[in-house]
């Protein structure tokens, strides 16, 4: 099946004017004259689709007279990705205060649009797992995504569908236990993220006692995850040490990972089991050459970021918020502006992968060119694990190294990309 969109553009400061979001395709659109326009075509194949390449006609007219015609085609591989990504992924969707998001609108710039459209439409266009599940676990609707295959991660205890610290009184633990206990794969699923970028020494203890809590109710091997953008806190110390015999998803930023010593203190206090995840969010800032999703970068480094992952043997990626725009009550398609750094200066896009549809007619989330190529790097995730278990690691060890050397070094030319992700 084919979706076609038109590429909306956003001034971004003085750094000029970037595509982003990604406008259903109207009837009629208007077009000024020496003004260019991308036209975006997605294009999705089923399972059954049998290999080969196949073409399409894309005509542009005004009235009756035809102004452009020509071929688009796409390639179909003769190989299936896993229903799941080989990547586990947790992102946030705000929805403000709401402990059920289901029926819930996610804010004033999409009143009539719940958070249940928009965690469906990050799970099958995106093949992400939002933080949140769009029904409280002992509501009966929440089941089908309890089964879900595609869904593989979803946070426990939160306070609000749109909150991810767990800060959750024993009750609440107990009451998310009696259901997710009455299957295995619902326990496999559990995530409890106690607490955020900790830098001293009284978060960690406070992140401790949480996850006390937890483990009294849900076991010593409920999955912990702690985001950190650093090793040491502020006086010094090593979290890690620290944390050793309580985390068991370890979660960082580019920053501690960005030499080979910071990866290999981490793996060295990681057990049998644990899980590596990666995150990125304001930091790094744009100025640097870290891979991260602002509007500003490079979309390749928006899918970068995956094989980076890969070559650090990473399991997971978190990322914060999609809606940003709804908790500082600011209209993403007016100025996507969402973060403003005492010395980066502003921040495009931070937070915020979607734009609320209603502002164009059509209630519902809209998509970005930034979410397309994070999709795009979960299924290079996806190519190199498929390599790999056919006993080419050797080979992906050899593409990967061409493509990223820490997140701050990496391959910046598109075409260069698109022929090595060809030969994978």
């Amino acid at each position: 099946s084919n979706t076609v969109y038109l590429e909306h553009y956003f001034t971004c400061g003085d750094e000029g004017t970037y595509p982003d979001a990604l406008e259903p395709m109207p009837e009629h659109f208007n077009l000024p004259a020496d003004v260019n326009q991308a036209i975006y075509v997605r294009a999705k194949t089923e399972k059954d689709t049998k290999p080969g390449y196949y073409s399409a006609i894309i005509t542009l007219k005004q009235d009756d007279s035809v102004l452009f015609r020509g071929e688009i085609w796409a390639h179909v591989w003769n190989f299936v990705l896993p229903d799941a990504t080989s990547c586990l992924t947790a992102v946030g969707i705000d929805a403000g205060d709401a402990s059920v998001g289901g029926s819930v609108s996610i804010n004033a710039y999409d009143p009539n649009s719940s958070y249940k459209e928009y965690y469906d439409f990050i799970l099958e266009n995106y093949r992400v797992n939002a933080y949140k599940l769009p029904y409280d676990f002992n509501d009966s609707r929440a089941d089908e995504y309890l089964d879900n295959p595609k869904i593989q991660k979803y946070l426990v205890g939160a306070s609000a569908a749109g909150s991810a610290n767990c800060g959750s009184s024993l009750s609440r633990l107990k009451t998310a236990y009696g259901k997710l206990s009455q299957k295995q794969e619902w326990m496999d699923k559990a995530l409890f993220y106690v607490t955020d970028e900790p830098t001293t020494q009284d978060v960690l203890d406070t992140a401790i006692t949480r996850i006390n809590n937890v483990r009294s109710v849900f076991g010593e091997d409920a999955k912990i995850i702690i985001p950190m953008d650093s090793i040491n806190d502020k006086s010094g110390n090593s979290m890690l040490d620290t944390m050793k015999d309580y985390i068991n998803v370890w979660c960082f930023s580019p920053l501690p990972l960005s030499t080979s010593n910071g990866l290999r203190k981490v793996k060295s206090v990681m057990k049998e089991g644990d899980e590596l995840w990666g995150y990125v969010a304001c930091n790094p800032l744009p100025s640097t050459d870290y891979l991260n999703v602002f509007i500003t970068k490079q979309g390749l480094k928006s899918r970068e970021i995956f094989w980076e992952l890969q070559r650090n043997g990473s399991d997971g990626f978190l990322y914060w918020n999609c809606n940003y725009w709804r908790q500082i009550k600011k209209n993403p398609w007016e100025d996507m502006l969402t973060l403003q750094d005492s010395n980066e200066g502003p921040i495009y896009g931070d937070g915020s992968l979607l734009y609320p549809g209603e502002y164009l007619g059509t209630p519902g989330p809209i998509g970005t060119i930034r979410f397309e190529c994070i999709r795009d790097g979960l299924d290079d995730y996806d190519y190199i694990e498929i390599a790999k278990s056919l006993g080419l690691q050797s080979v992906t060890d050899e593409m990967i190294d061409k493509v990223v050397r820490r997140f701050a070094i990496s391959m910046n030319d598109p075409d260069e990309f698109a022929k090595l992700r060809i030969e994978l």
